[in-house]
């Protein structure tokens, strides 16, 4: 959490676009991050006005997919890995 909120400091939220981008988004890291993030955000703003300041890049119902994307109605990119 230091390292995030040093980070952060210098962030203008009105004018920033964060990138969510995980292939499966189940990773303590990801996880972390994201909460710390909408920690960060609401205590500036409502929750739900992280949805126009974020994007995810992440597998179709993957578990960044499922639990975040929906709830908060994030703009999602799917992609998808496919072996030759």
């Amino acid at each position: 959490p230091m390292e995030f909120n040093n980070k952060m400091r210098n962030i203008n939220p009105e004018t920033t676009l964060f990138i969510l981008a995980s292939k499966s988004g189940s990773t303590l890291e990801t996880q972390s991050n994201l909460n710390l993030l909408k920690q960060w955000w609401a205590k500036q703003h409502p929750i739900q006005n992280l949805s126009h300041h974020c994007i995810s890049c992440t597998q179709k119902n993957s578990a960044l997919d499922k639990a975040e994307i929906s709830k908060y109605q994030l703009k999602l990119f799917n992609f998808s890995l496919s072996h030759n």
